[in-house]
């Protein structure tokens, strides 16, 4: 379903967890991440949540008790 705005968006890290993070590899899939491909349609940033994502799944997992899982 696109361009659904009511539903949130949450920014997580920007690196990895574990391994190395001196890797780049921006001369593949460019700075965006998606080959820097023009995108007339790209979202607004603006709609990203200011929350961490950790904490708003924590946050909301404690809201709905026994309506999450892991798939």
């Amino acid at each position: 379903m696109l361009y659904r705005l009511q539903i949130p968006v949450y920014r997580g890290v920007d690196r990895p967890l574990i391994g190395a993070t001196s890797q780049n590899a921006s001369y593949y899939h460019g700075q965006d991440g998606l080959g820097d491909v023009p995108d007339q349609n790209a979202p607004d940033l603006s709609y990203i949540q200011s929350e961490h994502a950790v904490l708003a799944m924590i946050r909301l997992v404690n809201q709905h008790p026994g309506d999450t899982s892991i798939a």
